[in-house]
């Protein structure tokens, strides 16, 4: 089957533990589409998340660049993401791109359905999917690898054309970068927390409707308490930023004391 090239363009901020899940799952993605490159946007962070990258991706640096690695003297402000965005997207020849957050996962077969898609769907120029919700504090994304979609409101009620904005997460978007550049679509460079809803206003005004891909795209980590007012839920209200920062540095990762031996093993292991 013919291969689309797919930049995965990982913005990391400040979360060392929790971005090896992230980089973990494109080892895993890796076994079944190959024709991947990374954009690694850190945005000013104190704890760099490059060393994280060197080591993870200890195989695989030959596709890995990195954006926004802040100078030594002179760290940057912390805002922006889109500017480094769009220097990647600018250096990259890759076909297809998508985007992936620190605190997220792609889903193993999310790469190699995503070139199905589009292969069959020559004049969709982007796409959304639908996304595992986890709760990073309690589980690895590898224990929701086999759950269905799961708390469906929101993200995962939509199932036709549409323009994005303001109802989907980055991390369900995916489009020819083609279009992307041919149209002059762009992050705005300071957006912060708009800058999916921005984006996707202009893939919908340039380029046209969204269309749904009909499968799973990334697992999305989501911490209920801490981010209840955020993301919707219901459980609690929101804690104090320590009890964040708290739960963000004891979050699961994968590895062999959050995931059982036999799990970890079939999915892991084998992989080193």
């Amino acid at each position: 089957m013919e291969e689309n090239s797919i930049l995965v363009i990982l913005t990391y901020y400040n979360r060392p533990r929790m971005v090896q899940n992230a980089l973990y799952s494109l080892i895993l993605a890796n076994e079944h589409y190959k024709n991947w490159q990374l954009a690694f946007v850190d945005d000013g962070s104190p704890n760099p998340g490059k060393p994280i990258v060197e080591s993870i991706l200890r195989s695989h640096l030959d596709r890995v660049s990195f954006y926004g690695i802040p100078f030594e003297e002179k760290p940057l402000d912390g805002s922006l993401l889109g500017k480094f965005n769009n220097q990647a997207v600018a250096a990259s020849n890759c076909d297809l791109c998508i985007t992936l957050c620190d605190d997220d996962a792609l889903h193993p077969m999310y790469m190699k359905n995503l070139n199905s898609y589009f292969l069959s769907n020559p004049t969709v120029n982007s796409c959304y999917s639908n996304l595992v919700i986890y709760n990073p504090s309690s589980e690895t994304f590898l224990d929701a690898l086999g759950r269905k979609v799961g708390y469906n409101f929101g993200w995962n009620q939509r199932k036709g054309p549409m323009n994005g904005a303001g109802v989907l997460d980055g991390s369900q978007m995916s489009w020819r970068l083609s279009s992307h550049k041919e149209k002059g679509c762009s992050f705005i460079p300071k957006a912060y927390r708009s800058q999916d809803y921005w984006f996707q206003k202009q893939l919908f005004k340039k380029c046209g409707p969204m269309y749904y891909s009909g499968f799973v795209s990334q697992f999305k980590g989501v911490f209920p308490q801490n981010l209840s007012n955020l993301w919707g839920w219901r459980e609690g209200i929101a804690g104090t930023e320590e009890k964040f920062r708290w739960t963000i540095k004891n979050s699961h990762i994968l590895d062999k004391t959050t995931v059982p031996s036999s799990s970890f093993r079939k999915y892991f292991l084998k992989l080193f």
